[in-house]
């Protein structure tokens, strides 16, 4: 019966740690202050595999931490940025080359005509953003207490 319970634990990903090696630590804190000292404090002890979780954003918690700046900004700018070239050249292609229709010797291809369908994304693309901000604070309880991983 052991011996299931162990392969059962494994094909789960789960290992039983050795009695005389420590693979990590679980701490509660009180209030967000002594969460950040304590990531410097173990930070300063020569860990550099830890997390530390907690319901909303610390101030300087990458800092304390030994993070180095995000590149998720840039990938939003450059994604953004392909979007919009992406969407501007269907509407060429469409308007222009694929199904161009002559209309009382209105140009095939101008900027004023496609602004709705831009405003139109952007509103989508808003609602959605908002949608998602809202479900994820209504799971974040304020009852739940930072804690700090250690590996």
């Amino acid at each position: 019966m052991l011996n299931q319970l162990t392969e059962v634990k494994a094909s789960m990903s789960i290992y039983e740690a050795q009695e005389e090696e420590v693979y990590g630590i679980l701490a509660e804190f009180s209030n967000p202050g002594t969460l950040l000292h304590a990531a410097q404090s173990v930070r300063e002890a020569g860990y550099s595999h830890f997390d530390t979780h907690s319901p909303f954003p610390i101030h300087g918690m990458d800092k304390a931490m030994g993070l180095g700046n995000s590149i998720i900004g840039w990938i939003t700018l450059c994604g953004g940025i392909a979007g919009l070239a992406l969407a501007t050249w269907m509407q060429w292609w469409m308007g222009k080359v694929d199904y161009a229709m002559n209309i009382s010797g209105k140009p095939f291809f101008c900027g004023r005509a496609f602004h709705s369908s831009y405003v139109r994304i952007d509103g989508v693309a808003r609602c959605a953003r908002n949608g998602c901000w809202h479900v994820c604070a209504k799971r974040a309880s304020p009852s739940v207490q930072p804690i700090v991983f250690l590996n």
